[in-house]
């Protein structure tokens, strides 16, 4: 028992040793006026902005603690990060060989404020140290504070009760307040991190994982979220069916700046998105559920969801090296209801459309922004409806009134199908629709992706339809086939809200000819 209480005086005599020693080798080597130079001195250097830090405190066991840092805006007064405490725990025995292995790090309070000014620069773009000038730059004299602590691992980081800021001086976009959390870990084999956060106080979750971060890094990345709503970050634009007037403020093709995307920094990355619903204007999609992987450039993803009571299935393949980058997408949808789609993204939209529709289609573009997209938008595909009711649109409307006939102002056809094609902003189509009392066709007709009509249609109405037809509009007696029905061709133009129905006039005449000719050949004897 003596021997035991012998060794255990002894290994306690030896920790009180080592404590000593390693709290006088904090004392030296990791003093408080060392610390606050290395900081702010290399912060400053690194971002080009004023570094303030209010007190500094170093322990054996408390690690070191950083309190009231903050970078400055250019303006050198306003906060542009704000820290309340900032803390970091460090291995003993490492600090030995005069290396650091934190242990632990975390940041408390920390305010991050974004701001857009009023002639659109963010508040951001200006850090970075000074640009260098012409003269030759002098050769950098060694700092009197050594080297910063070589840091190998940090099995522990946390930030608590952040707050991120954004201010749209422009007022074109929301401002914005997303408190956020953050716990995180980094080896020399992996980094890992899990970010929670609330945008519109809506709960979202990403996590991140990056193998092999030190040579040829692998990201996996997972997004989920409830509520995405995109309302507010909508700027009112032309109505569908308008014409754009100069004065809109819409950018016209080609008025934007496309940059250049910059080679990501992983070997290859993998990601996973789902979102319970995502509001746009009055529209609601759900359960949307993305899958994405990228190597050298390439980017691959498969895009399920639901809207309108029907299933949307996306697969995009996009060169994102190339420039500009340059996009393929294979989009097939199912039972999705127009009425409720259109409703949805145009409220005001005039008039009623109604079916289920299935489509499949192959597109290419070009660009990042929204606008290159669709000025270099390509491909082709099908289109079914069953049923389909045309009811109260402008079109419609002044058909029925053109032909003296109040029902035609709602068309009910069983079914509708055809192909198109988009370039140029423009779909050139061809479709076919067929009804109990009235069919339908368009050869070639073009709508504009904004909404404008040249629409050329025959239309087929049925014996019953084309009595009243004869009687209420009496040049239809001349266009009756042998079936007893009235076949009319008719052109639409113009923008959908305000459009023009047009009787075309070289097939009105084209037709009364072919029935004169038929009627002479029956009076008069072949020949004469």
């Amino acid at each position: 028992m003596r021997l035991i209480y012998k060794i255990l005086i002894g290994v306690g005599i030896l920790l009180v040793l080592a404590v000593v020693a390693l709290s006088l080798l904090v004392r030296a080597y990791l003093k408080p006026e060392r610390i606050r130079p290395l900081v702010v001195e290399r912060v400053e250097k690194a971002l080009g902005r004023k570094v303030e830090l209010a007190r500094v405190e170093v322990g054996l066991f408390k690690g070191i603690r950083l309190e009231g840092l903050s970078v400055k805006e250019a303006d050198g007064k306003t906060d542009f990060v704000r820290v309340k405490g900032l803390r970091v725990k460090f291995a003993l025995w490492p600090l030995l060989q005069k290396k650091v292995v934190l242990t632990r790090a975390e940041i408390s309070g920390p305010y991050l404020h974004l701001v857009r000014d009023r002639k659109g620069h963010f508040n951001w773009e200006s850090l970075g140290p000074p640009k260098p000038s012409a003269k030759k730059p002098s050769a950098e004299k060694p700092s009197a504070q050594g080297g910063a602590p070589f840091l190998l691992v940090v099995p522990k980081f946390e930030i608590k009760e952040g707050l991120l800021v954004f201010e749209d001086q422009l007022g074109e976009l929301p401002s914005l307040k997303i408190p956020f959390q953050l716990a995180a870990s980094l080896t020399e084999a992996e980094a890992r991190a899990r970010l929670s956060f609330r945008v519109f106080d809506s709960p979202w979750q990403a996590e991140a994982r990056v193998a092999h971060w030190t040579s040829a890094p692998d990201l996996f990345l997972s997004l989920s979220g409830e509520t995405l709503d995109l309302n507010p970050f909508l700027k009112e634009g032309p109505q569908a069916g308008e014409k754009p007037s100069p004065s809109s403020g819409v950018k016209r093709r080609g008025a934007e700046k496309e940059v250049k995307l910059p080679a990501l920094p992983f070997r290859r990355a993998q990601a996973r998105v789902n979102i319970k619903k995502i509001l746009y204007r009055k529209l609601a999609v759900s359960a949307l559920a993305l899958k994405a992987s990228y190597a050298k450039g390439h980017l691959t993803s498969e895009l399920t969801c639901e809207v309108a009571r029907g299933k949307v299935k996306d697969r995009i393949e996009a060169e994102l090296l190339s420039h500009p980058p340059h996009w393929k997408v294979r989009e097939t949808g199912e039972g999705v209801e127009i009425a409720e789609l259109l409703s949805g993204l145009w409220p005001d939209l005039p008039g009623r459309l109604r079916g289920r529709a299935s489509y499949d289609g192959n597109f290419t573009a070009s660009g990042l922004s929204l606008a290159k997209m669709m000025d270099t938008l390509s491909g082709s595909g099908v289109f079914r409806l069953a049923p389909l009711e045309l009811s109260d649109l402008p079109a419609t409307r002044k058909l029925a009134s053109l032909l003296g006939l109040p029902e035609l102002s709602t068309l009910l056809f069983d079914r509708a199908s055809g192909i198109f094609q988009i370039a140029q902003r423009r779909a050139t189509l061809s479709a076919a629709l067929s009804g109990k009392t009235l069919s339908a066709r368009i050869a070639q007709g073009v709508v504009t992706l904004d909404g404008i009509l040249d629409l050329p249609v025959d239309l087929v109405f049925s014996p019953e339809l084309s009595k009243k037809l004869t009687g209420k509009w009496p040049p239809a007696r001349h266009l009756v086939n042998e079936k007893g029905e009235v076949e009319l061709t008719l052109e639409l133009k113009g923008p959908y809200r305000k459009p023009r129905v047009i009787l075309r006039s070289r097939a009105v005449e084209r037709t009364i000819k072919e029935k004169v000719q038929e009627q002479l050949q029956k009076w008069l004897p072949f020949g004469k």
